[in-house]
């Protein structure tokens, strides 16, 4: 009984030995295939944890990324905003970084409305699980910094051009000097009236902003020009 014990075991190891893989050196496309994690923002309380996923696409030869949502304590799946799908041959929809409010039940994030409009902020509620959009700015929105109290926040964006030159650029009647583009400068989003207000600006362009712990200072970086 014993030797056909042992006669069992080294049949099955026979069997077995062949499927388990051998070691081999990471090749360039299982280097593109490894999914990539990025912007990682926890929730003020926590609980919640958004970030970033890239996937490798090689049917549409393109690097696309993901907006993940997990539970902390449980790892489990949330649902998160839906950025849609790019059309055939259009670049993929430009996922964004999130940016928690203090409640943790609402975060802001930025995205096109449309194809061809410039990225604002919108806000998921985890509640109903529904986004809807705050800003309606004339530039991109480029970062957000929320207030303590929740009650909005402040944005960078790019210094508004002129309707008439706007629309001479997107008619091309204007081209733009090369590497140029408008400075930096701060706005505020209040969450109750959804109205905006200039903060910060002038002939300099702001780079780094950074809000007090009661909400009544900020204090802000700037170079004469936005390419410095």
């Amino acid at each position: 009984m014993v030797r056909l014990s042992v006669i069992i075991t080294l049949v099955m190891a026979a069997i077995i030995a062949p499927a388990i893989a051998e070691p081999r050196p990471m090749s360039p496309v299982d280097f593109l295939e490894t999914p990539r994690l990025s912007e990682p923002a926890l929730s003020p309380d926590g609980r919640y944890l958004a970030y970033l996923r890239s996937e490798t696409v090689w049917r549409e030869n393109k690097i696309i990324e993901h907006l993940d949502l997990i539970e902390v304590a449980t790892g489990a799946a949330l649902p998160s905003p839906d950025f849609g799908d790019a059309d055939p041959g259009e670049e993929p929809a430009r996922v964004s970084k999130v940016w928690w409010h203090p409640d943790s039940r609402r975060f802001v994030y930025l995205k096109r409305a449309a194809a061809s409009d410039k990225p604002q902020a919108f806000l998921f509620d985890l509640n109903d699980q529904e986004s809807r959009q705050l800003t309606a700015h004339g530039e991109s929105v480029l970062d957000v910094i929320w207030r303590p109290d929740g009650s909005g926040f402040y944005f960078i964006t790019a210094e508004q051009q002129p309707t008439g030159d706007t629309q001479l650029l997107s008619s091309g009647w204007i081209i733009p000097p090369f590497e140029s583009n408008a400075d930096r400068e701060v706005w505020s989003f209040d969450l109750d009236t959804g109205e905006t207000a200039p903060v910060i600006s002038g002939r300099f362009s702001v780079r780094q902003v950074s809000l007090s712990r009661d909400g009544q200072r900020l204090i802000f970086s700037r170079v004469p020009d936005h390419k410095l």
